[in-house]
């Protein structure tokens, strides 16, 4: 079929004609906006004081569970897990030394002084949010009965006791069995002398015996002291009453930081500004307490100051990133077109639709998230580029002459389609949103779908009516050398001569570079959508200083049903390498329970106490004892010399050297201080005896599972909630390390944990759920959105090559995107994956307005692709860089993920737009060119 454009040069052009229904539609538009300027701007206005009464208390969500589908069984599982562990947040204030003494003992105390003014402050507002403020972990907690006998031990005592424990166990492996002397001797009186074998049996038993006496004796008394200081703090415990509970401190390693834990009323996902004032409350009290006088600082996190902190910034954000594309849009607009009352009939079509934005967003979807904060700005970007059109097709008509009602009627007509094209295609594009799981891009896709309609809706009908009340017939406007097609003519006809060399080069180019852009990848993390914030920074610090002490990092809790669960659940979890330490309710154990070093209460002590008096009642029968091995010694002399005399030899040789053994041992036997050794063993009986029942104590506590079940009925009910669910269930927390972050590592850990069996629950694992969700939803609304483009830019463009020429320039700018993200380091994450329909949305509306002003200037036949260029290529470029101005605004916000979004926004756009003022012209050139020698 050959080209309009080849049709003969002589003939006058005509408007490209539209379908009807369009060409009555914008007529009526023209004649509305055009014939009633004040009634159309008196109806904008009361809709806007209505709009700003409306969105006057906008509200921002920040929680990442908005992210997620509403109805979604894990965000059913965090509510519910959220209100059981209500009572477990906390805010931190840390405390720190500026400038720390070289005393440690110093050190300590001004921090307690600091935390102990704090605290002051707290009592002296008696605020009802605030329910308890400690800079102790356990103070305050009650300990069963049983259990006290552990909190009259001091530390030291503690110590010197397991000291004691591994010195005796070390003399004493294992504890022998000592036989009677006497015994022996009385079983040999009575053996058959006769027998050489039954002679050696009979005479090494009762040298054993002696020897094994004498060695206990000679290494028993060594362990004395020992024994007699542990039985003195057996004792003393005994009869010492039990000391108040007042918890260990929460101290850093060098002590030059302290905790101090203040717990609020509410948990802080029930309301923002019960946050708000608990937070302040906090703020005004440290601020009260004059810490610079001791030379201490404070800084205030956890979850409520997050939350706070993170709402205020992202609020800041917001109002600073679409102040900066609002006065970069004035100042692109004002240079691009000269005249302030033509910038102002551009820019306040843009300020208003962004306000019904707003509006809409509050009514739809109860505000803003963490990835739609940022829509007004592109409100902004997206909306200006229609009054842009409007507007440089009104002053190309006023430059040949027109009137200003007749201007605006031709540009409304002759732009209105393109307008609607674009305006339909990106609306479209968002609409696909509305298909993803993910509640934030489906608000995302609600919002912008309406916000582009109503963008587009207020550039029609306001900007018209703008210019008819602000500018005057008789001052044409001035011919500006960017805003005139004359002047982008020649350079444009030099230009297409190049065409087949820019389209190559383009191709080329891109395909050269796609390599890198195959390079992105997708990552997820949950710290990229909350902005960097002071308690962020606290938060860290503490993470870092008190990992043994206060965790407040990522972490899983898992639900153990019975109590002999817990401690085996534990050991599993604590042997996970990515787990760096855990906590339960057996936290609140005396740790001399749990630990696996050896304590006196592992020794034998009932054992040791009946050898020792076996020792004692040996030495009371001492000297009948030597008595007797004497006796045996004589008799086995003359057995031996009997033997000898009989001729048997055998026998005369084991008697011989039975005599000489039992020699050696009397010998021994006849140099121990027998009354000394007595003194001795009897102190120790009593000292043994005492540790005996001591030790008793504690071997009749009752089983574990009992103590942890007495331990929870004594909790207060703010802190049970940390350890104990509602429905029963024993809490045991696994705090994770940050290498749960990198790679695939969460998912491995998630399979790992799958494989336990039990019952958990963790943010990082609704990370990982949102992560899924989002990257399906990346794929569907994709691919929606190209099916979409296509088919809008198909009706326009009946052509195949025409239609596959709008989308090319897209298509460029999406690869380059991608190889400039790439470079810079730049992946997926949950903010900027939208930068793909976004981008596709965005980017055709250039080429949509380019073909359609090639299609108008084809009747007038001769050189129309330059003629189109030359007229488009100025509205094409100061709207899509009020666009790039608008996500450039994103770089001044200090939330990670915006940032980032900002950076990919302006490779896209920035690409895309490159791309259809050189690439597009080129290959739309050739296309004209080869339907001319067709016909």
């Amino acid at each position: 079929m050959p080209s309009p454009s080849a049709r003969p040069p002589g003939k006058k052009p005509e408007p490209a004609r539209m379908p009807r229904w369009r060409d009555r539609l914008f007529s009526t538009i023209a004649r509305v906006s055009t014939r009633w300027p004040a009634v159309v701007v008196a109806v904008f206005l009361a809709l806007g004081g209505l709009a700003i009464f409306y969105v006057r208390d906008f509200p921002i969500r920040t929680a990442l569970l908005d992210l997620l589908p509403q109805e979604d069984p894990l965000v059913t599982r965090l509510q519910s897990v959220e209100q059981e562990m209500a009572g477990i947040d906390v805010i931190a204030v840390l405390l720190t030394l500026i400038s720390p003494p070289s005393d440690v003992a110093a050190r300590e105390g001004l921090l307690f002084q600091a935390a102990e003014r704090v605290i002051a402050e707290l009592e002296e507002r008696r605020s009802p949010d605030i329910v308890s403020a400690s800079y102790r972990v356990g103070e305050g907690i009650p300990i069963p009965p049983e259990l006290l006998i552990f909190r009259t031990l001091s530390p030291a005592e503690t110590g010197r006791l397991r000291e004691i424990a591994l010195e005796v166990q070390a003399r004493f492996p294992t504890l022998p069995q000592v036989g009677s002397l006497d015994a022996v001797l009385d079983g040999l009186s009575r053996a058959d002398l006769a027998d050489p074998t039954a002679v050696r049996a009979a005479l090494g038993e009762l040298t054993a015996t002696g020897r094994l006496a004498h060695d206990l004796l000679e290494r028993i008394v060594t362990v004395q002291g020992a024994l007699n200081e542990a039985a003195t703090i057996a004792r003393d415990v005994r009869v010492r009453p039990a000391p108040k509970e007042a918890g260990q401190p929460i101290l850093s390693p060098d002590r030059t930081r302290l905790i101090l834990q203040i717990r609020p009323s509410r948990p802080p996902f029930e309301s923002l500004s019960f946050n708000q004032a608990v937070t302040q409350t906090v703020r005004d009290a440290v601020a009260g307490a004059e810490l610079g006088d001791l030379g201490v600082e404070a800084g205030i996190s956890g979850r409520y100051v997050v939350m706070v902190e993170a709402e205020a910034t992202i609020r800041r954000d917001m109002n600073l990133v679409t102040i900066l594309s609002s006065l970069a849009v004035v100042v692109i607009v004002l240079f691009a077109f000269g005249r302030p009352v033509l910038c102002l009939a551009a820019v306040a079509p843009v300020a208003v639709s962004a306000l019904f934005t707003m509006a809409w967003a509050k009514f739809a979807v109860g505000g803003f998230n963490l990835l739609t904060a940022f829509l007004p700005a592109l409100v902004v970007g997206l909306g200006i580029a229609y009054s842009i059109h409007i507007l440089s097709r009104y002053v190309e008509e006023r430059l040949k002459g027109q009137a200003t009602k007749p201007a605006l009627v031709t540009a409304l007509r002759t732009k209105g389609g393109a307008c609607l094209t674009a305006a339909a295609t990106t609306a479209a594009v968002f609409g696909c949103l509305l298909v993803s799981e993910s509640r934030a891009l489906w608000e995302m896709g609600a919002i912008m779908g309406v916000g582009t309609v109503l963008s587009l809706l207020t550039a029609l009908l306001l900007t018209p009516a703008l210019v008819v009340l602000t500018v005057r017939d008789r001052r044409a406007p001035r011919k500006r050398a960017l805003s005139s097609v004359d002047f982008l003519q020649p350079t444009y006809r030099r230009f297409l001569r190049l065409r087949p060399g820019v389209v190559a080069v383009g191709v080329i180019l891109t395909a050269a570079i796609a390599y890198q852009a195959g390079r992105v990848q997708f990552r997820f993390a949950s710290e990229e959508l909350a902005p960097l914030t002071p308690g962020q920074t606290v938060l860290t610090t503490i993470t870092r200083e008190f990992a043994g002490e206060v965790w407040l990092g990522d972490s899983f809790r898992f639900f153990a049903d019975r109590a002999e669960d817990v401690a085996p659940l534990e050991e599993v979890l604590a042997s996970h390498p990515w787990v760096h330490s855990t906590a339960s309710v057996r936290d609140l154990l005396p740790r001399e329970l749990l630990q696996g070093e050896v304590a006196v209460w592992d020794l034998p002590v009932a054992d040791a106490r009946r050898a020792v008096a076996d020792l004692y009642a040996g030495l009371e029968q001492w000297d009948t004892s030597l008595a007797g091995l004497e006796r045996l010694i004589v008799t086995l002399t003359q057995a031996e010399l009997l033997a000898i005399l009989s001729g048997r030899p055998a026998l005369a040789e084991a008697l011989s050297g039975g005599v000489d053994d039992l020699a050696r041992l009397l010998w021994d036997l006849e140099g121990v201080d027998e009354q000394g050794r007595r003194v001795q063993l009897a102190a120790m009986v009593t000292d043994l005896e005492d540790l005996e029942l001591f030790v008793r104590a504690i071997e009749d506590l009752r089983p574990e599972p009992d103590l942890l079940g007495q331990i929870l009925a004594l909790l207060p009910a703010e802190v049970l909630s940390q350890y104990y669910t509602r429905r029963g269930q024993y809490v045991v927390e696994a705090r994770v390390t940050r290498a749960l972050h990198e790679g695939n590592n969460l998912r491995l850990f998630l399979d790992w944990a799958d494989g336990l069996n039990v019952e958990r629950f963790g943010l990082l694992e609704v990370t990982a759920e949102l992560e899924n969700y989002m990257r399906r939803d990346f794929l569907i609304a994709t691919a929606l959105a190209l099916g979409i483009i296509f088919l809008f830019v198909w009706r326009d463009f009946p052509r195949p090559a025409e239609a596959a020429l709008a989308l090319a320039p897209l298509g460029m700018g999406y690869v380059w995107m991608l190889a400039g993200m790439n470079l810079l380091g730049i992946q997926f994450n949950f903010t900027n994956i939208v930068i793909s329909p976004l981008l596709i949305g965005i980017g055709v509306d250039s080429a949509v307005h380019f073909l359609h002003r090639v299609h108008e200037e084809r009747p007038a036949g001769g050189s129309a692709v330059v003629r189109a260029a030359a007229a488009s290529a100025v509205p094409i470029a100061v709207s899509s860089v009020t666009t790039i101005a608008a996500f450039g605004a994103l770089l001044a916000a200090r939330t990670p993920g915006l940032q980032v979004l900002g950076t990919s926004a302006l490779l896209g756009l920035g690409f895309t737009l490159l791309w259809s003022l050189t690439f597009l012209p080129a290959a739309v050139g050739i296309l004209v060119e080869k339907a001319k020698r067709g016909d």
